[in-house]
C-alpha cells in the first residue's frame, strides 16, 4: 500500500509539474505578444521593429506549452489509474490438464502466459521423451557433465556453462539438482523458447514437491 501511495503520488506530481510549465509558457507566450502589439502601435518603436530574440522565444513558449498538454493527454489514463499497466493485456489463465500447459512468463517487462516446456528437438520430437529418475540426474553435477532439472524435464547443459553470461558458479551450484525457480527468477520467457530446446535430454520422473516450494511457485 505504500509503495502503490507513493505511486500515485508521483504520477500526480509529475502531472502538476507539466500543468505549472504548461501555463508558465502560455503566459510568457501572451506577455511577449502584448509586448509585440504595444511595439505595433508606438510609431516610434514600430520604427525599430521586433527583435529576433523576441520572437524566437514567443513561438519557443508557445510550442513548449503546446507539448506539455499534448503530454498530459497522452498520459490522461495514467491521471486516471496510476497503478494501471496500459501494456498489460488480458491474459489466459495458466493450465495444468492440457497437451500443452501454458505457465506465466516474464519477457522485456511484460508478463505473459507461454508453454510451460519448450519444444522438443527434432532428435526427440514425436515419441516419447526419455525418462530419468533424480539420482541419475545428480550425477551430472560437474562441470565436465553437468544436467539440470527445469520444469520436470532435464537439460545437458554442458555446453554451455562456458559461454553462460553469469558465469559459471551459479550453474554449477545448482548442477545435477531442481534449478526450475532459480533459472525462472533470471531469464524471460524468450530464453525458455529459442536456447533450451538444444539441450533437452528428457523428462524427470520423481522430481521432489516439497510444500514450500509449491507454495512459493502458488
Amino acid at each position: 500500500p505504500r509503495r502503490a501511495r507513493t505511486m500515485v503520488d508521483a504520477a500526480f506530481f509529475r502531472a502538476g509539474l507539466r500543468l505549472i510549465c504548461a501555463f508558465g509558457c502560455a503566459a510568457l507566450a501572451a506577455s511577449l505578444r502584448a509586448d509585440a502589439a504595444a511595439v505595433a502601435k508606438d510609431p516610434l518603436l514600430s520604427t525599430l521593429g521586433q527583435p529576433l530574440h523576441v520572437s524566437i522565444l514567443r513561438f519557443g513558449a508557445l510550442a513548449a506549452g503546446i507539448v506539455l498538454l499534448v503530454q498530459l493527454l497522452l498520459d490522461w489514463n495514467v491521471l486516471v489509474d496510476p497503478l494501471r499497466k496500459p501494456e498489460a493485456p488480458p491474459m489466459p489463465p495458466p493450465t495444468a490438464d492440457t497437451a500443452d500447459p501454458l505457465t506465466y512468463r516474464e519477457d522485456r517487462g511484460v508478463t505473459k502466459a507461454v508453454p510451460l516446456y519448450p519444444r522438443a528437438p527434432s532428435s526427440l520430437a514425436g515419441g516419447k521423451l526419455p525418462e530419468f529418475e533424480m539420482a541419475e540426474v545428480a550425477s551430472h553435477c560437474t562441470r565436465e557433465d553437468c544436467w539440470v532439472v527445469l520444469d520436470g524435464r532435464a537439460y545437458d547443459i554442458t555446453g554451455f556453462i562456458d559461454r553462460h553470461p553469469g558465469g559459471v558458479g551459479p550453474i554449477l551450484n545448482m548442477a545435477g539438482k531442481d534449478a526450475t525457480d532459480v533459472f525462472d527468477n533470471y531469464h524471460a520467457a524468450r530464453v525458455y523458447k529459442l536456447m533450451l530446446p538444444q539441450f533437452l535430454v528428457g523428462e524427470v520422473t520423481d522430481v521432489p514437491a516439497y510444500a514450500h516450494v509449491a507454495d512459493f511457485r502458488a
